[in-house]
C-alpha cells in the first residue's frame, strides 16, 4: 500500500474485507473518501454498516445511487429483481461447484465500481483508489485479480490520469484478513456480509459459510450473530 499523506478513495462495502481496509487506510492516509454503492443488492444491510464506520472514522463518505443499473443485471443471484436466481444455500454441501458459485456473479460489476470511483477521483484530485479484492475472491470473480487490476490501471493511463488502484489483500485469504481486523480493532461483530441481506448472517450462503471458515482457521473468535 502506498505511504505518505497522498489522498485515497476506499471502496466500502459494509463487509469484513472492504471495512478492514478502511481501517488500514486510516493510519496510512490524511485524506481519506469513502464511497459506497447501492446497486439494487438483496443485502442492503451492508449499507447500514458501510455508514456506521465511515461516520465513526469520520471520513468523507458518498452513497452513491445505481439502481437503476438492476435492469443490465440480469437474473445475477445477488439483485433485488423478480427475476434473479436465488441465493445459494451451501451449509449442507459437501463441496460447493462453480456453477452454484457463478450465480452470485454480478455482470462487470467491480468495473463499473471502479469507472465511477476513477471519476471521483478525478474531480476530487485523489491519488489512489483501494478495493478489498482478496484471494478467496479471485477463484469466482476473475475482476478480483491482479491481471484485472493491471489492466484496468492501463485504461485510467491511456485516459491521460495518473490514478492508482491498488487492492492490498489481493493474495491474501479471508483468514488473514480477519486476523489483520483484530490487529486494527476493527469491530467485526459490526460488519456485515451476508447476501440475503436478513437481520441476522444467514449463516447458510457462500459468503456466510466462508466468513465462519475465515474465522475458525484465524483462530479469532467469530462474534458475528448467525441464525444458523
Amino acid at each position: 500500500m502506498s505511504q505518505g499523506n497522498e489522498s485515497a478513495l476506499v471502496l466500502l462495502s459494509g463487509g469484513l474485507d472492504s471495512v478492514t481496509l478502511l481501517y488500514m487506510c486510516h493510519k496510512k492516509y490524511q485524506n481519506i473518501h469513502v464511497i459506497t454503492y447501492h446497486y439494487g443488492q438483496k443485502n442492503n444491510r451492508e449499507l447500514e454498516s458501510a455508514l456506521y464506520f465511515a461516520d465513526g472514522l469520520n471520513v468523507t463518505h458518498s452513497l452513491i445511487d445505481l439502481r437503476d443499473l438492476q435492469m443490465v443485471f440480469g437474473e445475477a443471484a445477488l439483485i433485488d429483481n423478480p427475476n434473479s436466481e436465488e441465493i445459494p444455500d451451501i451449509s449442507g454441501a459437501i463441496t460447493t461447484t462453480q456453477a452454484t458459485l457463478n450465480k452470485t456473479i454480478v455482470p462487470f460489476r467491480n468495473a463499473i465500481f471502479l469507472l465511477i470511483a476513477t471519476a471521483y477521483c478525478i474531480s476530487n484530485n485523489i491519488d489512489t483508489i483501494l478495493y478489498g479484492a482478496h484471494a478467496n475472491d479471485s477463484q469466482t470473480y476473475l475482476d478480483c485479480r491482479p491481471k484485472f487490476i493491471n489492466a484496468f490501471e492501463k485504461v485510467i493511463q491511456a485516459a491521460g490520469h495518473d490514478i492508482k488502484v491498488e487492492a492490498p489483500f489481493i493474495t491474501y485469504n479471508r483468514a488473514k484478513i480477519v486476523k489483520i481486523a483484530s490487529m486494527y480493532g476493527v469491530p467485526l461483530e459490526r460488519t456485515y456480509s451476508c447476501y440475503r441481506g436478513t437481520e441476522k448472517h444467514c449463516g447458510q450462503c457462500p459468503t456466510c459459510i466462508e466468513r465462519k471458515n475465515a474465522f475458525k482457521e484465524s483462530g479469532v473468535t467469530d462474534v458475528t450473530d448467525y441464525s444458523q
